[in-house]
């Protein structure tokens, strides 16, 4: 309140001592006299029928040059003469004081709204910190989480790469066992076929030497007949 208050003393003095700033419409006013007087007629010698007070606002009906006096309507009406002197055409400081002291009052006001206005800012400012505070919490407990998913997405693209890779091998050895059996089938067949032959031969030697050896014990005993006639 004191930093308003200086600003607001220098515009009254401003406006009480500078004689050419009006502050209301421009008019005829009566100077700053703490009253002059009204007659009846244009000289001294006429009676005196009423006061205007400074800051009065009157209106010119006509002017006497020669005894330097104007004859004036009030705002009331009533007419009569003054002394030229005490018109002027500026605001009297008695009216600029009033209208500067309503125009103090309106920045008195102006000030009170302004710092109504001031405790408002503030306090939405004091609402976004809080909430500015609030959101940088959430943003990094989210930045833990994405980092969390980031994680468990690598170890899951390792696991798929790693299954990947047991699928090959798996398929290799697949491969391989469907080879190694083709192999003992194979062989299976070939011993198979060995025992045959090899059975079969043995069946075809019985069947020959069944036949031979008793041609043989035949011829032998033919040949003992032989030699045994001879003796």
């Amino acid at each position: 309140m004191k930093r308003n208050f200086i600003p607001l003393v220098l515009i009254v003095f401003f406006a009480i001592s500078l004689p050419n700033i009006t502050l209301a419409q421009d008019g005829i006013y009566i100077t700053d006299n703490l009253r002059t007087e009204i007659r009846s007629g244009s000289t001294r010698e006429y009676r005196i029928i009423n006061y205007a007070r400074s800051g009065t606002n009157i209106t010119i009906i006509e002017t006497d040059e020669a005894n330097k006096t104007t004859k004036i309507r009030l705002p009331s009406g009533k007419m009569g003469w003054v002394q030229t002197k005490h018109i002027t055409n500026q605001t009297p400081a008695r009216n600029r004081l009033t209208q500067t002291e309503t125009l103090l009052d309106k920045l008195q006001n102006q000030g009170s709204s302004s710092q109504q206005q001031l405790a408002s800012l503030t306090t939405s400012q004091q609402a976004l910190e809080r909430s500015n505070r609030k959101l940088g919490k959430e943003n990094k407990k989210l930045s833990q989480e994405l980092n969390k998913i980031k994680e468990t997405a690598a170890n899951a693209l390792n696991l798929d790469r790693e299954n990947q890779e047991l699928k090959k091998r798996v398929f290799a050895l697949d491969r391989d066992y469907q080879i190694l059996k083709q192999q003992v089938t194979s062989l299976k067949d070939r011993s198979n076929r060995d025992w045959f032959v090899a059975g079969a031969g043995v069946l075809i030697a019985g069947v020959v030497f069944g036949l031979i050896l008793p041609k043989l014990r035949f011829r032998r005993k033919s040949s003992w007949s032989s030699s045994g006639s001879s003796f």
